[in-house]
């Protein structure tokens, strides 16, 4: 993956604290994805961290755990891929107001050695923080 982080000290914090991988060109990892009942746990490993989420589907939308916080997506599928969408943000259940909720964008495109993805993360008031691309090749 190639991660970037955008400047400043705050930001960089708050990467740290998503568990976010450090910025690099090329970084190596791993995701991991276990199926248990109706969720499915990711666990992203890079070398200087490890992300682990939880995923399931509530109604229309997918949600995201990651620790207290539960990011729901609105998905939309065309011949060109997947986009994922937060649309809203919930702390310890609770919902936040959207002024205090991260934005999260992400673009899939499958082919026919797995798929290439776009992440983007930004918050209130700091704009994006980080972006993380690239590759994911299943290994069988």
């Amino acid at each position: 993956m190639e991660v970037t982080y955008e400047p400043g000290l705050l930001r960089t914090m708050l990467c740290a604290l998503l568990r976010l991988p450090a910025p690099a060109a090329r970084a190596p990892g791993r995701l991991v994805v276990t199926v248990r009942d109706d969720r499915e746990i990711w666990e992203r490993i890079f070398p200087d961290t490890k992300l682990r989420t939880v995923h399931w589907i509530d109604g229309r939308h997918l949600v995201e755990e990651t620790g207290p916080l539960q990011f729901v997506f609105a998905v939309d599928a065309n011949e060109r891929g997947l986009r994922f969408t937060s649309i809203a943000c919930r702390f310890l259940g609770c919902p936040l107001p959207r002024a205090l909720v991260p934005r999260v964008d992400v673009a899939v495109r499958g082919d026919e050695r797995g798929w290439t993805l776009l992440v983007s993360i930004a918050v209130p008031l700091l704009g994006r923080l980080a972006t993380y691309g690239g590759a994911v090749i299943p290994v069988r």
